[in-house]
């Protein structure tokens, strides 16, 4: 997973930002899911917003968010509908999603296999 994530931030941004084993080290005493939860919501992904600016859509990249299912996805994304909110004639710049951390995918062990295993079928959830 760390491979595949560390590849993902080298394409995205380069190399001197991939991410060490030292984050995930605790593992190797406590090797639950939670403890991997507690690494990705306290270490990896803040990490991730910092690196990113924030970019939330490089962040759904590095995670492989942008191929799994919604439930299965730490960056959820939603398309924003400015008709609703301010009616037509919208003349600036305003971004098409709105991103959120979904909790609930951080203790699914599906979202963590899926960063780096795109041969499972999610369709079989």
């Amino acid at each position: 997973m760390l491979e595949v994530i560390n590849a993902r931030i080298e394409a995205l941004y380069d190399r001197e930002h991939t991410i060490g084993h030292a984050y995930f080290m605790s593992l190797k005493q406590k090797p639950t899911l939670e403890n991997l939860a507690n690494i990705f919501k306290n270490s990896l992904i803040p990490l991730l917003q910092e690196y990113f600016y924030e970019d939330y859509n490089k962040i759904q990249l590095v995670l492989g968010d942008h191929l799994k299912s919604r439930a299965n996805k730490f960056i959820v994304d939603e398309k924003l509908n400015y008709m609703s909110l301010f009616g037509r004639g919208i003349e600036i710049d305003l971004p098409e999603l709105k991103y959120h951390i979904q909790p609930s995918a951080f203790e699914n062990p599906k979202s963590y296999i899926f960063i780096y295993d795109r041969n499972k079928n999610e369709e079989n959830d």
